[in-house]
């Protein structure tokens, strides 16, 4: 409940951007198993989609490819179980 509001407080874009990539860096190398965990998820989701949203006409290829990767990690280690398709309803 204190993870988003922290990410909230960093008000720069560019510097939330960062804290974001540095937060999937971490969880794509340290998770070992792909997770279900609604809580972990949202969270992370949030991560991605700020990263996501950075991206613009001025930015860089290699910084697209970046944010790609990490984004992908993170989809890569989720885990939707044998209900598939209650997933792709919501």
């Amino acid at each position: 409940e204190k993870f988003l509001p922290f990410l909230d407080m960093f008000q720069k874009e560019s510097v939330r951007v960062e804290v974001c990539k540095c937060i999937m860096e971490v969880f794509i190398k340290h998770q070992q198993e792909p997770t279900k965990d609604p809580v972990i998820l949202n969270a992370l989701l949030h991560v991605c989609k700020t990263m996501h949203d950075s991206v613009n006409a001025l930015t860089l290829e290699d910084e697209k490819r970046m944010l790609a990767y990490l984004i992908n990690g993170f989809i890569k280690m989720v885990s939707i179980g044998e209900e598939v398709s209650v997933h792709l309803e919501m």
